[in-house]
């Protein structure tokens, strides 16, 4: 941890103390207890939803078979079902742990710690030591920030993924090299979860707030190319086993399970994402079975009628979907019943419910407060706002996961001059660099 610190770029703010650093790593012990225990609790419970397609494809992988699944249909076979990197995540460590998915959630729940390690980065630089201390705390045991550790499913790695981003883009001045390394990281996020790609924009976005328009064309040139590059290799695979342009996954044509007909005549669930529609359930049972590529294409087509003949379905879906589920502004039966769904305990879903509805006015303030720092202010409500676009097609409690560490953040942000006035002579004791001298290892 010494070691870490010492790397610490020159700009994140103030002295890093011995006592916030002792400090630092106790939080991390504790977070890592409270994940494990939740894991083992969680323990044995039967696979639901896309975490058996995500298990079946990690362990075709381990057999040596990397891009093949058995969704939407069997036996097995090569697919662009899902974006590739979580099963080959999970196929990794089939291979080395063997095929146990408790294994892959105890790693996970290690892997969670980097979290906390970025956001207390993050937060020490923009709002000060005492901030990030206490927004570390906060998320060593805000379930929603950490508890799709406990499943198999990519959410379990885009969190830290999405922290160590923002880290390394928010309130820093860009350079080609840093949008190279973001546009990259940007890439392999989109190849774990396709709709990071509202993290790209995000980006772009934060390098022309404080560029100016021929710079921030260089810069987000820069990160869009890498980006396409890392992706790239896997678009060809695509292009040649499947014979079609699928630049990630056919996610894309999940649209069509919002909007159909009977998901927008359903006065229970309004717009409510459905796996199996009635088109998807007629092009499953024919025969000779249509190919993945085929039913995308139907699917797409489908989708993009339906809205063509019902444009309205937009803004009611972007209400439902975009809104109240991705921001979970409606009832806790009906939270548990996404959890549920998504195979999370309902312990752990309900406080992390109540925790998020505490946090969130504190977070809106948060952002409120940030209307001097454009150069803050633009990227989030950019990553806010896409979020909700991208996710009026699909929208649960799980997606809007990668965006918690941003809120704990914004909400202790609110306290900010409080806590760095009392925090200040509480870390006092300067860490010793290696050479023994007493020094700060982090210029203002």
């Amino acid at each position: 941890m010494v070691r870490i610190v010492h790397a610490l770029p020159q700009r994140d703010r103030g002295a890093v103390t011995r006592r916030e650093l002792t400090l630092l790593m106790l939080l991390c012990v504790v977070a890592l207890v409270v994940r494990i225990a939740a894991v083992l609790a969680h323990g044995h419970t039967m696979l639901v939803g896309d975490q058996r397609n995500y298990s079946a494809a990690g362990q075709l992988l381990a057999r040596g078979r990397f891009g093949w699944e058995v969704e939407p249909f069997r036996p097995a076979h090569p697919s662009a079902f899902k974006a590739p990197l979580y099963p080959l995540w999970v196929g990794v460590l089939y291979s080395i742990l063997g095929v146990h998915s408790e294994a892959v959630e105890l790693v996970q729940a290690m892997v969670s710690l980097l979290t906390i390690l970025c956001v207390w980065l993050m937060a020490r630089r923009l709002f000060g030591p005492s901030v990030a201390v206490v927004a570390a705390a906060l998320l060593a045991i805000y379930p929603l920030a950490w508890d799709h550790v406990t499943t198999l499913y990519p959410e379990a790695i885009a969190v830290p993924g999405y922290a160590a981003i923002l880290w390394g883009t928010l309130g820093r001045r860009p350079t080609v090299r840093r949008a190279a390394a973001v546009g990259a990281a940007c890439g392999v996020m989109m190849l774990l979860r396709p709709a990071s790609v509202v993290l790209l924009v995000a980006v772009m976005v934060a390098w022309t707030v404080v560029s100016s328009w021929r710079r921030a064309m260089t810069l987000g040139g820069t990160t869009v190319a890498c980006a396409a590059l890392v992706i790239a290799p896997w678009t060809i695979r695509n292009a040649i086993v499947l014979h079609a342009f699928i630049p990630i996954s056919e996610e894309d044509s999940a649209i069509e399970g919002t909007f159909n007909a009977v998901s927008a005549s359903d006065r229970s669930a309004p717009y409510a994402w459905r796996a199996y529609t009635p088109l998807a359930l007629r092009l499953l049972a024919e025969r000779p079975r249509p190919t993945e590529v085929e039913i995308r294409s139907v699917r797409l087509h489908a989708a993009l009628h339906y809205i063509e003949r019902h444009p309205a379905s937009l803004f009611a879906a972007f209400f439902w979907n975009g809104l109240s589920r991705t921001w979970d502004i409606r009832g806790m039966s009906q939270v548990l019943a996404d959890a549920r769904l998504e195979g999370r305990g309902p312990t752990l879903a309900r406080t992390g419910i109540i925790m998020y509805w505490i946090l969130l006015p504190f977070a809106l303030v948060g952002t409120w407060r940030l209307r001097r720092r454009k150069e803050l202010l633009a990227p989030i409500l950019v990553l806010a706002i896409g979020t909700s676009i991208v996710y009026t097609a699909v929208a649960g409690t799980r997606y809007r996961a990668p965006l918690e560490p941003v809120i704990a953040m914004l909400a202790v942000s609110v306290f900010a001059p409080r806590l760095n006035s009392v925090g200040a002579k509480w870390l006092r004791h300067r860490l010793p660099d290696p050479s023994g001298a007493v020094t700060a290892t982090v210029a203002a």
